[in-house]
């Protein structure tokens, strides 16, 4: 700070100091380097700095009542008179230098209580800035916030619609299906009333030269009204509980492992699949390169499956498996036909399969799954058609009592219902009883 008593201290130093501090402080608000913190900071410290040097600077405009003290060093001038003489004549003489000096000195105060005023009202500004920033972000979160939300809400609402319209389509299918199912029924039904019963008998199985005959072009066998609607009642009911065909194509990609195993893709290899149904095992073989017929009694299911130019037949599986020679299928297949069967015709099958079989070929036998309490008590008399559930090692016995060599238990498609999640043996065991393989197959291969 400057002290007005310093001898050095003069206006033009004065003058000098506030030009530099002027200039510094011009350096530092053009700098594009500082914050704007870093210049108020500063700017505020040498206001305060500015303000010592006025009143310095304001001491020295005062009228003097000493003379300088280089003056005292002259022997001449220590008299007491001519000093007050000296010291009237020197404040005479720079009387309206102090006038000018004052008035600089009140400008620069002016000029400095203005400079502290905008410090004053940066600082509000700044601190009004900062509440504004703070403001805005809390704002920006909150509607950030909002806006997820809505955005959640609506991934939620167009997966509900989503789900709607898959359950409509579905639904819309499943509903075509059936009214597709009950035209083909009503125009058979029309067809039989109109027919002359005499003059439509060219059955698909016939005689020929005392030996039983089957051709897949021939017509079908004549039904009765009874028969015909019970026909595409099946067909209807399949549709309804067997599930969709893709489904039924996917579980059934199981076996094919067993087919590459035996090497049925040689020539002349066929693989017989009584009871064809809608035809997803055949149509499946057909993908995969093997040479596949099927053989079935509804003529309902047999048009779907030559609509989709599969190789079936019209026939009883026995009276067709015994016009075979032997040793002539690859395999014979069988999904979900042992059940319907009574358990003298289902051992005559499987002998019959046995001997039609060449070497190293295979039957393969699908059914429910009583272990399942579920299956066994209720869902297995969903069809009305079925007989009795037959315990895995029972079908299994069955296969190797006809001399198949080997044979095994595939345990197949296990509920998708919720389990039991205890870590227990008792939660386990009541998994395996309820919610365990629905199906099961046995697999055998003829030695």
């Amino acid at each position: 700070m400057v002290q007005i008593d310093r001898p050095n201290i003069t206006p033009n130093s004065l003058i000098s100091k506030l030009q530099d501090e002027i200039q510094q402080q011009q350096s530092i608000d053009i700098s594009p380097n500082t914050s704007p913190s870093s210049r108020l900071a500063y700017r505020q410290s040498k206001i305060k700095y500015i303000n010592s040097i006025l009143s310095d600077a304001f001491n020295l405009s005062q009228v003097r009542t000493n003379l300088p003290q280089k003056i005292n060093l002259i022997p001449l001038l220590r008299n007491a008179k001519i000093k007050r003489i000296l010291l009237k004549t020197y404040n005479f003489l720079f009387k309206e230098q102090r006038t000018i000096n004052f008035g600089i000195i009140q400008v620069a105060r002016e000029n400095t209580n203005l400079n502290q005023q905008l410090s004053d009202q940066i600082v509000n500004l700044e601190n009004n800035l900062q509440k504004l920033n703070v403001s805005v972000v809390e704002r920006s979160v909150h509607i950030q916030t909002h806006l997820n939300q809505q955005i959640a809400s609506l991934t939620s609402r167009l997966n509900a619609a989503e789900n709607t319209i898959q359950f409509i389509q579905k639904n819309h299918r499943d509903q075509l299906h059936y009214l597709q199912a009950d035209l083909h029924q009503q125009k058979q039904l029309v067809a039989l009333s109109l027919k002359d019963q005499n003059k439509d008998l060219s059955p698909e199985i016939y005689i020929t030269q005392g030996a039983v005959s089957f051709d897949s072009e021939k017509p079908f066998r004549s039904l009765s009204q009874e028969e015909c609607h019970i026909d595409f009642f099946y067909r209807a009911f399949e549709d309804k509980f067997r599930g969709d065909r893709s489904l039924i194509r996917e579980r059934l990609q199981v076996y094919l492992p067993f087919l590459r195993e035996s090497d049925l893709s040689q020539a002349g290899d066929e693989i017989l699949d009584l009871g064809s149904g809608r035809g997803e095992w055949l149509e499946l073989l057909r993908d995969e390169g093997y040479q596949g017929k099927g053989l079935d009694i509804n003529q309902a299911m047999i048009k779907q499956c030559r609509e989709l130019e599969l190789s079936v037949v019209e026939g009883d599986a026995l009276i067709y498996l015994k016009s075979l020679s032997d040793n002539t299928l690859g395999a014979v297949t069988g999904f979900h036909i042992a059940e319907h069967l009574p358990f003298e015709s289902l051992i005559e099958l499987i002998t019959e399969i046995y001997r039609v079989v060449r070497p190293k070929g295979l039957i393969i036998l699908e059914t429910p799954n009583p272990r399942n309490v579920i299956v066994g008590s209720c869902t297995f008399y969903t069809d009305p058609t079925h007989k009795n559930p037959i315990p895995p090692e029972v079908l299994q016995f069955m296969v190797e009592y006809s001399s198949f060599e080997t044979s095994q238990i595939l345990q197949l498609n296990p509920s998708q219902d919720p389990h039991v999640l205890e870590d227990s043996a008792m939660a386990d065991r009541f998994n395996e009883l309820f919610y365990g393989s629905m199906d099961y197959a046995v697999i055998g291969i003829k030695g």
